[in-house]
């Protein structure tokens, strides 16, 4: 399991399939960014983990605290 909000960010864009730089390209910031959040170096802002969750249908709980599954289900109407 992930310890880190940054290793889970590094998790979530590999399950992704995406690079640091698509996954850059997608949230509008820079693939430096990504990377420095991934290793730790620096944090994201809230808004671009909110961002990041409403773009890929991340569950937040799981992007902050490791809990929960990764992704949201589908609701259906």
């Amino acid at each position: 399991m992930e310890n880190s909000v940054n290793q889970r960010y590094k998790t979530l864009r590999s399950h992704l399939g995406l690079s640091q730089t698509e996954l850059a390209e997608q949230l509008k910031i820079t693939q430096a960014a990504i990377s420095a959040f991934e290793k730790g170096r620096s944090g994201i802002s809230p808004d671009i983990l909110k961002k990041t969750s409403d773009t890929f249908n991340v569950n937040m709980n799981w992007l902050l605290n490791g809990q929960g599954e990764m992704f949201f289900r589908n609701k259906r109407k």
